[in-house]
């Protein structure tokens, strides 16, 4: 790949970057069918508050990598670091068509990761949320002259967020429509119909936790 001057992805080093030289050549997107992962730290507030923000940042650094590595060992791609959260897409283009299946795995992986201690011995929680739907993806420019980065945005992608931001330490909440998309009807998890900020209708998901197939 070197003397095809390629290397790895920014976002999966499983792929090349030759789709990351076309989007700064070429900015633009498209509206497909994806599924999108939302993981974040729960009460990291008041964890920083009481470890300070240098062994924060610390924990936090330990905590996204070893997210970014379960997400990519499922073929997604990390969208952005934001702070005490993680956001990764799974595109078709990249992933195939079992995009929600292996968005599905990331999430369950995820669960399964020995997650790192803070300095105060205490061990990190987290919550994931995963939902399957349109999105716009492409590229998101600051200004025309500044910086391009790649984002996905859209009503699914807001689900996806929401999901996260409810599910309790330890959970996955996973919507029925990534459900659907992967091809999987039933299984023994927890069902739950819940009013998410902002949407006008419940949304159904099912709930996985560790132990729980």
């Amino acid at each position: 790949m070197a003397l095809m001057k390629k290397g790895p992805n920014s976002r999966n080093p499983h792929f090349c970057n030759a789709c990351d030289a076309f989007i700064r050549a070429h900015p633009g997107g498209a509206e497909v069918e994806m599924s999108m992962l939302f993981v974040d730290a729960r009460d990291s507030t008041t964890l920083a508050e009481r470890i300070g923000p240098t062994e924060f940042s610390k924990t936090m650094s330990s905590f996204h990598r070893a997210a970014i590595d379960a997400i990519n060992e499922s073929d997604g791609f990390i969208l952005g670091l934001v702070g005490d959260e993680v956001v990764a897409g799974f595109p078709p283009g990249f992933c195939g068509k079992d995009h929600a299946g292996k968005a599905i795995r990331a999430a369950k992986d995820l669960l399964r990761l020995r997650l790192p201690k803070a300095a105060d011995s205490s061990t990190l929680q987290i919550g994931v949320g995963v939902h399957s739907g349109a999105a716009y993806i492409g590229t998101a420019i600051g200004s025309p002259s500044g910086p391009q980065d790649v984002n996905a945005l859209g009503d699914s992608v807001n689900t996806a967020a929401r999901l996260s931001t409810v599910a309790r330490a330890g959970e996955a909440l996973i919507s029925e429509a990534t459900f659907t998309a992967a091809g999987v009807v039933g299984d023994n998890l927890e069902s739950r119909s819940l009013d998410l900020k902002g949407k006008t209708s419940p949304v159904e998901i099912r709930v996985w936790r560790v132990g729980a197939e």
